[in-house]
């Protein structure tokens, strides 16, 4: 449904909530990058959820700066998110 390339060997990790500040996705993609970079451990992280533009925006620009833009994926609103998780599930 979302067009993703996902890699199904490498493991996915699913955040689901609205891009306010006090959600602090900030610290979710610092241990993104420390997993990926310090401890060689490729993940996946998959973003749903909506907020204003200047937000992902910026969370986009960190992802880019922290150099995981390639395994961050911001999907968006999701209307159901236990088809959306059940959907992980099966690629295991």
């Amino acid at each position: 449904r979302f067009g993703l390339t996902i890699k199904p060997q490498i493991p996915i990790l699913c955040c689901i909530a609205h891009f306010f500040n006090c959600k602090n996705h900030e610290n979710l993609f610092r241990a993104l990058h420390k997993l990926i970079y310090k401890y060689k451990l490729p993940v996946q992280l998959m973003l749903a959820g909506d907020g204003e533009e200047e937000r992902i925006h910026y969370l986009k620009l960190m992802a880019k700066h922290l150099r995981i833009q390639k395994n961050v994926y911001f999907l968006g609103f999701v209307t159901n998110i236990q088809e959306f998780l059940f959907g992980f599930i099966n690629l295991i």
